[in-house]
């Protein structure tokens, strides 16, 4: 059972990811379009510790970040929120979150190098179980012709919904995308079987060489984040509490963990084919012949056990449920059962 505590635990390690600078710089490469290409991304300053209104820091320390342009001037700022559960009320605290972004710009006078105001770019990264159901909007004031008023309207808010990219080609592997990957993953788990081999190929050939050389506290940060999400999902998951605090073990209990799961679902699975196959030979010949048809199918390999549209045949033929696979290799014309 998914206890309150283990979403909450996931949601704050999910966000402090996003206290990195790599995380953000993959974010910004890949995924907002808003932004400018001129920006020097080796040069993103987080803006939360600074603020001198401590309501704002509270709310958004650590998820607002300043982006330079070449020559070293202020040229963007991300707001970025991340949420696992659809918020109705987003585009309003948004909103607000805004009002308060400005004037702790404009108190510290962060403008660009023209002294226009710099572009803010409002973010929702959006990781909940099910897509965001409808856009959010955020209302603004714009100029009107000169002598008039300035009149409002509506922009939709950019949304970066992990599952956008649920079917069809994947974004270029970056950190970003790796927690895009693992978070729909998680959420396949329990539906799908090949989201096991799935989740093991974005670990070791996605995820493990960008963070070969990244520093340990973002491994784990990344440990610690991957843990909880599939500790939220799979709560009666083995994954030792090690797994947390080390990329490297975390990567060595998921693909161990991934192999068992599979192992056994693949098991499950041929119990219930040789169940349902049984069950048919015993409603159409009887209880005995279902009895010999499972002893038989038993010392067949897998791959060569008939499939119920070949049972089917042999019922409407009247002929042997086994005879186009028969073990016995005797060359014999298969039998007549009526």
């Amino acid at each position: 059972m998914v206890t309150l505590l283990t979403r909450i635990r996931h949601v704050e390690r999910f966000r402090r990811l996003m206290r990195h600078r790599a995380l953000i710089r993959d974010l910004i490469t890949g995924f907002v379009p808003s932004l400018p290409d001129s920006l020097a991304l080796d040069q993103l300053q987080p803006l939360g510790r600074a603020w001198r209104v401590s309501d704002v820091a509270q709310r958004m320390g650590g998820r607002v970040w300043l982006v330079r342009d070449a020559a070293g001037h202020p040229d963007a700022v991300l707001l970025l929120e991340c949420l696992a559960a659809y918020d109705p009320n987003m585009g309003p605290r948004m909103e607000e979150y805004i009002l308060m972004l400005t004037r702790d710009l404009e108190y510290n006078v962060v403008r660009c190098a023209d002294g226009s105001p710099v572009l803010l770019a409002p973010l929702v990264f959006f990781a909940g179980p099910r897509p965001w159901p409808k856009p959010w909007y955020l209302n603004e004031w714009v100029p009107a012709v000169p002598g008039m008023m300035s009149v409002m309207r509506q922009r939709e808010g950019q949304t970066l919904d992990i599952h956008n990219y649920a079917r069809g080609e994947r974004p270029p592997a970056n950190l970003v995308s790796c927690m895009i990957a693992l978070e729909l993953e998680r959420y396949r788990w329990t539906r799908e079987p090949d989201a096991c081999l799935e989740l093991t190929r974005c670990l070791r050939q996605d995820l493990k060489p960008l963070l070969a050389t990244a520093p340990d506290d973002l491994q784990r940060d990344f440990a610690a984040y991957v843990h909880a999400g599939f500790a939220e999902t799979m709560p009666d998951a083995a994954l030792p509490q090690a797994a947390a605090h080390s990329f490297a073990a975390l990567e060595a209990a998921m693909v161990t963990l991934a192999a068992t799961h599979l192992m056994r679902r693949n098991a499950g699975n041929a119990e219930a084919q040789a169940q349902d196959r049984t069950d048919f030979v015993q409603t159409t010949w009887g209880p005995e012949a279902g009895q010999a048809f499972r002893q038989r199918l038993a010392a067949l390999p897998r791959a060569a056990w008939p499939t119920l549209t070949d049972l089917l045949t042999a019922f409407r033929a009247g002929r042997d449920p086994l005879e186009r696979v028969d073990s016995s290799g005797n060359g014999q014309e298969p039998t007549k059962l009526c």
